[in-house]
């Protein structure tokens, strides 16, 4: 006996072969069905480095000719949002198209390294679950962009996050056990609305304990406020002045990425983390021999890699300031911060404010008109916004336009919080671990560079990513010179590192 949802399907035979109807809508042309799908395809535009996503794919009328046409460069996958739709096209799939994943909207998409996604309509399919597909392909499409940007970043910056790491790694001996908050941890960004919860922070500063991030360290001190630790991410020396002034004793949460001379001059308790920000056997090898170590997802912001910290450091309440992740015109940094600063010394008749101070990409937020964001900030607030649907514990003392549901707190209500120590049991390692790690990766290095130098060379998982191009291809000369030229300097790192390692404190 069939079930509704069978009752409802209707298989229709045609001069040319099977029609299909579901629920009353005809999901082929009723009299064509397989010509009609094949001019469809034909029409098809196609470009190369492309995901194309078969839209309800059903009797797969269509497919081999887009298949014929496809570029090598891209990618096919067949899409079903009704499982009965999805269980027929199983059934009915040829074995020469065997090889196209068919997905639920739940699935994961295949590894593939492609710059866009779009749909493909070979049948009516789409609209029996118009909502689904497109809520499907915004949500892939924004990851892609997501995925892209940090691609760019890496190969901009890649190559100083892995130099950064080794150079970081002598001083793992000398860091200390993470500090054990008992108060509600506030997390204190740069962002141009930190100066409106001072008076707060500061009526409530021993109700808290304060984790600044380091271009927020200025602006806490000059309204004398002093944290109660300092977030250090940037891989650039320009950050280390964010440090400058900050009274001795005073804890460094630093990720392994930062640039080694904001570590090496820093007076106070250091306490290591890092970013996995490369998908890498590098961090496995970090793990497996510095087990204690904190690794993270990476953030990319120092301000919600602090949120993300604080939720390790404590049980209790989280509480945000100044991480807005929008500006107004003419003010990206809060006041007493050292880019504000910088800003507010060049100013001249010829580059007035507030024109100097908008980044590259900035548009104005939908929600709010009058502020703007550029394509990093809307990823550092969806990355939020998912930390808060995980960790509902997360609050914030300042608006943060882009995350509306991240809720308010009402400062009175600060001294009624309580929280309790939940901070990881970091040990540092001994100096023959750390030299045993770098002896790990010379060899490594040693390795690829051997295999960059044969004639069937292949580029390992943590130099492929740091290389421009789609998909880089090891056997040109131009991937071959710069992949040359980045193992060198990794394996300058790691004697240099070797060498402080074996310095006398």
């Amino acid at each position: 006996m069939r079930n509704e949802g069978e009752r409802d399907l209707e298989i229709v035979p045609t001069d040319e072969g099977e029609g299909l109807r579901y629920r009353g809508i005809s999901l082929y042309h009723p009299e064509a069905p397989k010509s009609r799908a094949g001019q469809k395809a034909r029409r098809v535009p196609l470009s190369p480095h492309t995901l194309y996503v078969i839209i309800s794919p059903l009797f797969w009328y269509g497919v081999e000719e887009l298949v014929s046409r496809l570029p090598p460069s891209s990618t096919l996958v067949a899409l079903e949002a009704d499982p009965l739709l999805r269980s027929l096209a199983a059934s009915r799939r040829p074995p020469s198209l065997a090889h196209i994943p068919l997905l639920a909207p739940d699935d994961p998409l295949p590894p593939a390294r492609f710059r866009a996604i779009q749909p493909v309509h070979l049948s009516s399919g789409y609209r029996l679950a118009p909502r689904t597909y497109t809520e499907w392909l915004e949500h892939h499409r924004r990851e892609l962009h997501r995925a892209w940007q940090n691609r760019l970043t890496l190969i901009r910056l890649g190559p100083r996050y892995l130099r950064n790491l080794i150079l970081n790694l002598p001083f793992l001996p000398h860091t200390a056990p993470y500090p054990r908050p008992s108060r509600p941890v506030l997390v204190a960004a740069a962002g141009p609305n930190l100066s409106l919860a001072l008076p707060a922070i500061r009526s409530h500063r021993t109700s808290l304990f304060i984790l600044a991030a380091d271009t927020a360290a200025p602006t806490l001190l000059s309204a004398g406020i002093t944290p109660d630790a300092v977030l250090l991410l940037d891989p650039q020396a320009f950050n280390a002045l964010d440090l400058a002034g900050i009274p001795p004793g005073i804890p460094l949460f630093f990720d392994l990425v930062a640039h080694p001379s904001a570590v090496r001059h820093f007076h106070g308790p250091r306490h290591p983390l890092c970013s996995r920000f490369l998908p890498s056997r590098v961090f496995d090898i970090l793990s497996e021999h510095l087990p204690h170590l904190p690794l993270l997802p990476p953030m990319g912001s120092v301000g919600t890699l602090a949120a993300l910290l604080a939720l390790l450091l404590s049980d209790g309440p989280v509480l945000l300031a100044g991480l807005d992740l929008s500006f107004p015109p003419g003010l990206t940094h809060s006041p007493g911060t050292l880019h504000h600063t910088l800003q507010l010394a060049t100013r001249t008749r010829i580059t007035p404010w507030p024109s100097l101070t908008y980044p590259p990409g900035h548009h104005p937020l939908p929600s709010h008109p009058h502020l703007h964001i550029t394509p990093p900030l809307r990823t550092f607030a969806r990355q939020l916004e998912d930390l808060s649907h995980i960790h509902p514990r997360i609050h914030t003392l300042t608006p943060i336009p882009p995350c509306p549901d991240i809720p308010l707190i009402v400062p009175d209500t600060i001294p009624s919080l309580t929280a309790s120590p939940a901070a990881p049991p970091y040990t540092p390692p001994t100096p023959r671990t750390v030299a045993t790690l770098l002896s790990l990766f010379e060899e490594e290095l040693e390795h690829t560079r051997t295999t960059l130098s044969s004639s069937t060379p292949t580029l390992p998982d943590y130099l492929e990513p740091l290389l421009p191009g789609i998909q880089p291809d090891p056997t040109h000369p131009g991937t071959r010179a710069t992949a040359h030229a980045l193992v060198a300097e990794l394996l300058r790192s790691t004697k240099i590192a070797r060498t402080i390692l074996e310095r006398p404190t």
